[in-house]
Order: C-alpha cells, then sequence, then structure tokens
C-alpha cells in the first residue's frame, strides 16, 4: 500500500490553486451573480499615512507601478485616496507637502457588494479602481476592472485565447502595436 504523501506547496500557490478551483465551480454551476467583491482576489493597493509627503507618493508609484494609493489612519482606516492625476494638478507645485492636501474623497465599494454590480457600477462611473473597505470602514484592498475581469472569463481562458478572428470582418485584430 502506498502511503499519503503529502504535496508541500507553497502557500501563494496553493492559494492560486483553490481559487481556480472555485472559478471552475462557479462556471460549471454558472453563477457569477452570487460572486461577492471579497471573492476576487486583488493587488493590495498602496496605503499612505496623512502625514507621508507628495515626494513620497511619487516615489511608491514609481517603485510599485501604480496609479493610486489609499490615504489611511493608523488603524487603516480610510481616509481619502491619492492619485497620479492629483498629484499631477496639485502635487507638483508643492512636493514637500502631505498628501492628505490633495487626496481625494475615496468612493468605495464592500467587501460583501455582488460583483456584478461593481462591475456595471465601475464602468457607468469611469472607475477603472476603486477601494475595497469592510463593515469597520478598514481598507480590504483595491480592486481594479482587470480583476473582475479576470474572475468571470477565467474559466473560458482557453476559449478566448483560441478563438479565431471573425472573418467577416476582414482583418486580424492587432494588439499592442
Amino acid at each position: 500500500m502506498i502511503e499519503d504523501a503529502s504535496l508541500h506547496l507553497r502557500p501563494e500557490i496553493e492559494t492560486e490553486l483553490k481559487i481556480q478551483a472555485e472559478r471552475l465551480r462557479r462556471a460549471e454551476r454558472d453563477d457569477y451573480l452570487d460572486v461577492r467583491v471579497r471573492d476576487v482576489p486583488s493587488r493590495p493597493a498602496i496605503l499612505l499615512q496623512p502625514s507621508a509627503l507628495v515626494v513620497q507618493a511619487l516615489r511608491w508609484f514609481r517603485r510599485e507601478g501604480g496609479s493610486a494609493a489609499l490615504v489611511v489612519d493608523s488603524t487603516d482606516r480610510l481616509l481619502g485616496i491619492v492619485t497620479l492625476a492629483d498629484l499631477a494638478f496639485e502635487g507638483f507645485e508643492s512636493p514637500g507637502q502631505p498628501v492628505a492636501n490633495v487626496m481625494s474623497a475615496a468612493e468605495v465599494v464592500h467587501e460583501d457588494d455582488p460583483l456584478v454590480d461593481v462591475l456595471r457600477w465601475m464602468l457607468v462611473r469611469d472607475f477603472s479602481q476603486v477601494p475595497v473597505i469592510n463593515e469597520a470602514r478598514r481598507v480590504r484592498g483595491l480592486i481594479r476592472v482587470e480583476d473582475v475581469l479576470r474572475e468571470i472569463t477565467a474559466p473560458h481562458a482557453r476559449q478566448i485565447a483560441t478563438r479565431p478572428a471573425d472573418p467577416t470582418r476582414g482583418y486580424a485584430p492587432r494588439y499592442g502595436g
């Protein structure tokens, strides 16, 4: 008899496998209307204290590649959002000022909100990303339109990637060029 040999995976790989398995289960049941924001893996947000300087935020954006940072208090409660656009209009003139002076009020979604409602709201409002909070208004992350689309299309990725171009259009789409 063969003993059960446990497979030891790195935690991030194990998490990704669980996410993919859940996506496949949802696709089989076709229950995307029941998916909540908390079910969608998203990238962590850049968190800044209100006293952080504009120049520090710019360094974070350059290093992390982000375009928005969430301004939080010492308990990670959301106070506002600072974007590259905020910095372009107000921050470049005084890079030594705190981000609290240039941040905007953040429109947010709750981690228990239905994903399809959030996607519709983001598209109507033309938001590419919004902060996700819990009931205590503590930051849970930043959800992006691409995170939502990846979640919805993941079970069908192979069909999407291998679907031939529509011959009635007369051309094949070009990407990246």
